[in-house]
């Protein structure tokens, strides 16, 4: 409770006392003053008695009777006085009483109402604090674990358990199949190697070509059959009826081809990273550089399809190559091409000693 009105209390509770201790007061001077009056009235009795003797009352009777008539008038002023005191001091004394009462009431009103506010506050607060939140969470946790427990065991018995006998059921119906066909994991990583090999085979890869080519020649081979398709329609794509022409290289400035070395020309060529910059430079060795002998041409020829990495330039140089020796083959039959030019290549040098080259193939 707050100290200032508890300070109001006594404060209050002084003036009250103080205000009681000034009627008390008042009384007592009351009564004195009554007193001083009776000791007046016998004064005054005394003087009558000696003021009657000395002017020599007709008689005591007559005396007494003034006497007596006197005493009872001052005696009903002394009581009327004091009964007029008596009720000025009980008016004053209860309206001090309810003064005092009425603030006593609204002190304590305003205290009860100060207190609510105080109570309601201190509620209020412990609510927001985290021991009531983590009690309140606590509680509601707990009931919900009771409740929560109930219905998951419930539902792990009517839901759960058999989906999990149906998933193992199906498991091991896969386990069995599996099995069954005797699929290995090398199987899957062959496979996978076989597919790739043809796949790189379609984009120009001159060794996926050759392993393919192996392969359908090797009858032990899985897949046997399938190489030699595989390698068969590799093959037919490289046989075009039209073949193409490609633009001459485009010298920089100052640089005399005619000029250049053929085998400068050979290392030029396997450098170059442009597929169809080579092939514009193959053309120009073949067809342009006259000077260059025609052996030793159908040398470099037989070096490409065995050795470029790209099937590109070899079937431009398998094309060259049939067209010189009169074969009339696909140009990606590069082993039929070069077994003929082991067996007829040097025939074909004595026979074509000359610089010049002997065909051109026809566009």
């Amino acid at each position: 409770m707050d100290h200032s009105h508890h300070d109001n209390s006594v404060e209050r509770r002084q003036t009250f006392d103080e205000k009681y201790e000034k009627i008390v007061e008042l009384a007592h001077k009351e009564v004195e003053r009554v007193h001083g009056a009776y000791k007046w009235l016998l004064s005054a009795v005394a003087l009558v008695v000696i003021v009657g003797l000395y002017f020599s009352y007709n008689s005591i009777k007559d005396f007494r009777d003034e006497i007596r008539d006197q005493g009872k008038q001052h005696e009903q002023e002394m009581l009327q006085q004091s009964a007029d005191v008596s009720a000025r001091i009980r008016n004053e004394l209860t309206q001090t009483l309810n003064n005092s009462l009425v603030d006593m009431r609204s002190q304590l009103r305003s205290q009860g109402d100060e207190l609510a506010k105080s109570v309601a506050k201190r509620v209020e607060d412990d609510f927001r604090t985290a021991n009531i939140t983590e009690l309140i969470h606590q509680t509601a946790a707990k009931r919900v674990s009771e409740v929560a427990d109930q219905e998951i065991t419930a539902a792990i018995d009517t839901r759960l358990k058999p989906k999990i006998s149906e998933a193992e059921s199906r498991l091991e119906t896969i386990n069995e199949a599996l099995a069954s066909a005797k699929i290995t994991q090398g199987d899957l990583n062959f496979q996978s190697q076989f597919m790739m090999t043809i796949l790189r085979g379609l984009i120009n890869d001159h060794n996926a070509y050759d392993t393919l080519g192996r392969w359908s020649q090797d009858p032990s081979f899985k897949y046997h059959d399938e190489a030699a398709a595989a390698a068969q329609m590799i093959m037919d794509n490289h046989n075009s009826l039209f073949p193409q022409d490609y633009q001459k290289p485009n010298w920089k400035p100052g640089i005399d081809p005619t000029k250049i070395p053929f085998d400068q020309f050979k290392r030029v060529l396997v450098l170059i990273d442009g597929v169809y910059d080579r092939m514009s430079l193959l053309q120009y060795i073949w067809q342009d550089r006259k000077d260059i002998p025609v052996a030793d041409k159908m040398d470099f020829l037989v070096e490409l399809m065995k050795t470029d990495p790209n099937l590109q330039l070899v079937e431009q140089a398998g094309r060259y190559f049939t067209s010189e020796s009169k074969q009339k083959i696909k140009p990606l039959a590069t082993d039929v091409l070069i077994d003929w030019w082991t067996k007829n290549g040097a025939t074909y040098r004595n026979e074509h000693n000359t610089n010049a080259i002997s065909h051109v193939p026809k566009r």
